[in-house]
């Protein structure tokens, strides 16, 4: 008897749990490519880079991302505008962070940033930039970082 109970009750959880997965993720991006922002509809700005090439230090933090000032907006989606959409999907490279970005309408979207695995031997390697499915190369890794720590009052780069 409580197998079948258990039976039920999966059967009847089911729709609850898999309808709002559905309907979350067939839903519409609020963008696909950072040059469709515009500054004055942003709410937010939440940066997270971790893992350095440079050696610097964490902008952000796993669990408080760094939020980027209002006035620094458009300083921050700068370099990543224009980015290069990618033609065929490649793998991921090593994870580097991820920036948040919250509209006025209160829609918001990560935009997922990698590195290539030969960021140490290339410092011209270019920046990943993934948001939702699509995938684009946007400025030098490390360019990025310089201007993020900037913005962030951080050191630029360590190693030097």
């Amino acid at each position: 008897m409580p197998f079948w109970i258990g039976i039920a009750a999966l059967i009847l959880l089911f729709p609850a749990i898999v309808v709002p997965l559905l309907v979350r993720s067939s839903g519409e991006l609020p963008f696909t490519n950072l040059d469709q922002v515009d500054v004055k509809s942003v709410r937010s700005i939440d940066l997270l880079v971790i893992e350095r090439p440079d050696g610097g230090p964490n902008i952000g933090m796993p669990h408080q991302l760094f939020p980027v000032p209002s006035t620094e907006f458009e300083a921050i989606l700068s370099p990543l505008r224009k980015a290069e959409p990618v033609a065929a999907e490649s793998p991921r490279g090593i994870w580097l962070g991820r920036m948040v970005v919250t509209l006025d309408d209160g829609r918001a979207q990560s935009v997922m940033f990698h590195r290539p695995k030969t960021t140490s031997e290339s410092p011209t390697a270019r920046l990943e930039i993934r948001i939702g499915r699509n995938q684009y190369v946007g400025p030098p890794v490390l360019e990025f970082i310089a201007h993020a720590a900037k913005i962030a009052g951080l050191p630029a780069d360590e190693k030097k």
